[in-house]
């Protein structure tokens, strides 16, 4: 009876720690693709307001693309937007593209309420939740992409980030 008991304990552990291996195993090879999904510009989930897909063919040339992942209520966020307006005149060939899940309506009326309209560098799009979570991998927001002349990705801000810091990250003034 004790040699049967020790087999189940010692089989039950085995499965546990294969298990967790495999758990691991699964998360850091998710983690490793999305990276590499988002190493160079994926716009393939992007759209504009007018509800038309946002592709590089589409996109103004700039010497660097920045892309912010927000929520109109999210008051971090919020100051982020406020705080690129402010100094939008010193964003200097680069284009900044604000994206949240939001419905439309909302994306739109944030669009009207900044008058982002003023601001040819910078456009509001829309993406598909799912689609921000499986390309980019985002949690925190407001989480902001750098991304060079290339297309390549050069610099990841997670949490609230001032105009200043990613003025410097494009090389801009």
């Amino acid at each position: 009876m004790k040699r049967v008991y020790k087999f189940l304990v010692v089989s039950v552990i085995i499965l546990v720690v294969g298990y967790i291996s495999y758990k691991i195993y699964s998360g850091i090879k998710g983690k490793n693709e999305v990276i590499k999904k988002r190493e160079v510009l994926p716009f393939h989930c992007l759209y504009s307001l007018n509800e038309t897909q946002a592709g590089l063919k589409g996109i103004k040339k700039s010497d660097s693309y920045v892309l912010i992942f927000f929520s109109p209520d999210c008051d971090h966020c919020v100051y982020e937007i406020e705080s690129i307006i402010q100094k939008a005149d010193s964003f200097i060939n680069v284009n900044i593209y604000l994206v949240s899940s939001q419905p439309l309506k909302i994306l739109n009326d944030i669009s009207e309420h900044y008058t982002l309209h003023k601001y040819p560098q910078i456009e509001v799009l829309y993406a598909d939740y799912q689609c921000i979570r499986s390309v980019y991998g985002i949690i925190l927001l407001p989480t902001t992409f750098i991304y060079n002349r290339d297309f390549r990705l050069t610099k990841i801000f997670r949490g609230e980030t001032g105009a200043s810091a990613i003025l410097k990250a494009t090389g801009s003034k």
